[in-house]
Formats: structure tokens, C-alpha cells, sequence
């Protein structure tokens, strides 16, 4: 039922958890990437590969369930995927790796102040 609605909505080159895609698809389409950018490895090709870590948990939950429920149109299912994203305890984790990145950063702050860093402005 979601995947319809949401599939157009994704790039092309995603390629995890996704109908007809998925890590074998996306090594392959990699691999054929590579092959193509380094002129079949005679020239330097660069790769990144990223992901936002704890995504989920920063995300505000509420605004997902909002844009969710636009799109979807049964009460069911919008019941069920809210009681999924409910059920998940971002606040509780998104708040404690925010406190201790604040502390963390009070730190360096102090020993900034005490000139045991140079500071650069």
C-alpha cells in the first residue's frame, strides 16, 4: 500500500529496502558507475558514501506523520503507521546525544577560555 505512494518519490540511486533494488542491485549499478567514470579504469573515479547517523531519531516525528497523512488516505493505515512511529523512542535518544554533544562543547568551551587552545576567529 505505501510503496506505490512513496516509491516516485524516491531517487534512483537509493537502492535499500526498496522493491526490485536492494544491495546486490546497488553493487552492480556501482560497479558499472565506476566503470564508466574512470573510462573503464583508466582514469581516477571517486566514490562518497554516507548516511546521516540516528536519522530517525533527529527527525521530528510528528511532521512524518503529518506528511505521512496527506498522502495516505486510509484512517487504518494512517492508525497503524502512527502507532509504529510512536512506538519508537526518538526524543528519548535524539535528546540524550544532543545533551552530551552540549557538554561536550561546554567543555572545550572552558578550556578554550582558560587559553589552553588557540582560538581562531
Amino acid at each position: 500500500m505505501l510503496n506505490p505512494i512513496f516509491e516516485p518519490t524516491f531517487i534512483p540511486t537509493s537502492f535499500s529496502c526498496r522493491v526490485g533494488k536492494g544491495a546486490h542491485r546497488g553493487v552492480k549499478y556501482l560497479a558499472a558507475t565506476i566503470r564508466a567514470v574512470s573510462k573503464n579504469y583508466t582514469k581516477p573515479c571517486f566514490v562518497l558514501k554516507c548516511d546521516i547517523r540516528k536519522f530517525f531519531d533527529s527527525i521530528d516525528h510528528g511532521i512524518l506523520l503529518e506528511i505521512t497523512m496527506k498522502k495516505i488516505r486510509d484512517a487504518d493505515a494512517n492508525s497503524l503507521l502512527e502507532e509504529v512511529v510512536s512506538s519508537y523512542p526518538a526524543t528519548t535518544v535524539f535528546t540524550r546525544e544532543r545533551e552530551r554533544a552540549l557538554r561536550a562543547r561546554e567543555y572545550l568551551s572552558a578550556i578554550s577560555r582558560a587559553n589552553c587552545l588557540p582560538t581562531f576567529t
